[in-house]
């Protein structure tokens, strides 16, 4: 009867210390990753809100207003994905990839 019941406060506590655990392990871990290699493809629009997870519209739009440089492949519209990199990368939220707190929740999940 202890030993079950020093295994559940055990477990307990493992429970409400790792998931931080694993958020500092992740953030150093991001915060020393190379940065991303350079591709100079380019994209579709439909393609570029698929990347940057906006609506085709909206790439569009950022095209329209300037904030992304308009590349036409015949009479497609592309968009560069260094471009679309570099302008992902000035907002806030970086909409590229995913924080230390949404990739600690997928492992706790997982275990």
């Amino acid at each position: 009867m202890m030993d079950e019941a020093l295994k559940m406060l055990i477990e307990q506590s493992l429970r409400e210390i790792m998931p931080e655990l694993v958020r500092q392990a992740l953030r150093e871990v991001l915060k020393c990753a190379p940065s991303r290699p350079k591709d100079d493809g380019y994209l579709t629009t439909a393609e570029a809100a698929l990347w940057a997870r906006v609506n085709p519209a909206t790439i569009r739009q950022w095209i329209n207003k300037g904030h992304l440089p308009r590349h036409r492949a015949g009479r497609e519209l592309r968009v560069s994905k260094g471009d679309l990199r570099a302008f992902l990368s000035r907002q806030p939220g970086d909409a590229l990839s995913p924080d230390a707190d949404e990739i600690a929740n997928e492992i706790m999940k997982s275990l």
